[in-house]
């Protein structure tokens, strides 16, 4: 009866883990990510906000997730993030402390509150149905830890569990590797600590091995937040470095000072742990706080020391292929609203480079006027339009339940530019098949009205005001000047007979252009 009251247990536990992390992400709308870019910039916020996502994620690697897609969007700077994730640690010690009680009564609670929940429709409304299932995955972790207990305690005399106990006590070394492997499994110290109640309250194991699991399980959740940053590059890659070199750190350090204390009784912070409550699963959770604010500790006093290691062991990190994406990296496809952003900051990339696809058709004087051009620009369009649909794609099959009009409108918006690049080349080759000697002046100013409009569409790519908007709608229009004045010279031009079916078919695909230009507009109003 007890194995499959703690197997049960346990199912019940992570689904509860699954349910908080997937809704509390669905939670952190762009609203949320503006407000913490917005006042992690103000002195003193940081530890509030870092606390509240640890408390709220209960996950250092979700935690490290959500700065890296802040980090990765420009929102915040790598310094600030560092610190966003370091209260967060501590942040996740409030599941550890709550854990350590009784709190069946108040898992029964949750669960029956939103059962009525539904039943009065309150789930209706989006972000209320992903609170609420927020809530019930808390309901049904706590609700799973106390079978978990229920089945320890009635697992005493069982075999197995002696010879685990037997196990687990055959070294201090075991118990490290142990917390350190499970939490890089499950990508959470908090967790791997929550399981670890049960056993000690129940005296299935020792209170200082299970705090050396502690102590390993934080080690953990920093080698899983250097694996999910592994495949990333630039800061976010060094961000996984300094939370590795931080809890190793901090681990180290503590560890050694264990020792110490086993061997001769100083100095006494596992004393100190054991007599502040008589509750063995209490002690553990302080001893998982403990770890946590030592980690904040040494952050504080070695802060900009850790940011150079990071940086010295990924010396590479800063370099990314100016030819390929800037903004997106894979992991991103787990949390449809970072996505998002970083698809939307890659798209406004793309379409600054509009400008730079009629080179080959201007005159030496007039390319690079604007600035310096990029090594390789359409090369660079088409390569990173088609990595951006895939990347959208990819985000949209691995969270169905996302609003699907918010995804359907970022496709769109990326298929429409991959049609502009498609249309800028088309006609940068019709105008090329002309002659030079048979190229009358007006396919010149063609040109260069054309690239006059995708300067202020770029432009307007890096400006979301309502009169950037405004301006490129009548700019667009069919009627504006630039159209008109092109139908105009077309009409009245005297042009040889091979160049006149040339210039109809690029004045044709010029009002194409135009026209696609609108709806990129109107798209990037209704966004």
């Amino acid at each position: 009866m007890s194995a499959s009251t703690a197997f049960g247990g346990l199912g019940l536990f992570f689904v509860g883990v699954r349910l908080v992390g997937t809704h509390v992400r669905q939670l952190v709308d762009d609203s949320v990510r503006t407000l913490l870019a917005r006042y992690l910039k103000r002195p003193g916020v940081a530890p509030i906000v870092g606390m509240l996502t640890g408390a709220v994620t209960q996950s250092s690697s979700a935690a490290a997730f959500i700065a890296i897609g802040l980090m990765s969007s420009g929102a915040i700077a790598m310094s600030s993030a560092f610190s966003l994730l370091t209260w967060a640690n501590v942040g996740t010690s409030a599941l550890v402390l709550l854990a350590a009680v009784d709190v069946r009564a108040l898992a029964l609670f949750l669960i029956g509150s939103i059962g009525v929940a539904f039943v009065l429709g309150a789930d209706q409304v989006e972000r209320r149905r992903h609170l609420m299932y927020a809530l019930f995955g808390i309901a049904l972790l706590l609700f799973g830890l106390s079978l978990v207990k229920e089945a320890a305690a009635q697992a005493r005399d069982n075999f197995w569990v002696r010879e685990f106990i037997e196990f687990s006590g055959s070294g201090s070394h075991v118990a490290l590797m142990a917390g350190l492997v499970l939490a890089t499994i499950l990508q959470s110290s908090s967790v791997v600590s929550v399981l670890s109640l049960p056993l000690v309250a129940e005296g299935l194991i020792d209170f200082k091995l299970a705090a050396l699991m502690t102590y390993g399980a934080s080690v953990g959740s920093a080698i899983a937040t250097m694996l999910l940053a592994s495949g990333m590059t630039g800061p976010s890659q060094q961000l996984g470095l300094c939370q590795v070199i931080l809890r190793g750190l901090t681990a180290l350090i503590l560890i050694m000072l264990y020792w110490v204390e086993s061997e001769f009784g100083t100095p006494p912070i596992m004393a100190m742990i054991q007599s502040s409550t008589s509750n063995p699963a209490l002690q553990v959770s302080f001893v998982y706080l403990f770890f946590q604010i030592a980690s904040l500790v040494l952050s504080l006093l070695l802060k900009q020391p850790i940011l150079r290691w990071a940086q010295g062991l990924s010396p590479s990190a800063g370099d990314r292929d100016p030819n390929g994406p800037q903004y997106l990296f894979d992991e991103a496809i787990r949390d449809p609203r970072t996505a998002l952003e970083l698809a939307r900051l890659e798209y406004s990339r793309l379409v600054q480079l509009l400008p730079y696809w009629l080179d080959p058709i201007r005159s030496e004087s007039e390319r690079g006027a604007e600035g310096v051009t990029p090594a390789d620009p359409i090369q660079t369009g088409k390569k990173v339009s088609a990595q951006l649909l895939a990347f959208l794609e990819a985000t949209q099959h691995a969270n169905p339940n996302f609003p699907a009009d918010l995804m359907f409108d970022a496709r769109n918006r990326a298929q429409s530019l991959c049609t502009m690049q498609e249309l800028l080349e088309e006609f940068c080759s019709i105008l090329m098949g002309i002659d030079e000697s048979l190229r009358p002046a007006f396919a010149e100013r063609m040109t260069e009205g054309l690239h006059a409009l995708l300067l202020v569409t770029a432009d307007a790519a890096q400006d979301d005001s309502e009169e950037s908007i405004e301006m490129l709608k009548m700019l667009t229009d069919g009627r504006s000047p630039i159209a008109t004045r092109v139908r105009t010279e077309l009409a009245k031009g005297d042009f040889a007979a091979p160049a006149r079916e040339a210039l109809v078919e690029a004045s044709l695909t010029f009002d194409r252009i135009v026209w696609l230009l609108g709806r990129m507009t109107l798209l990037r109003a209704s966004a």
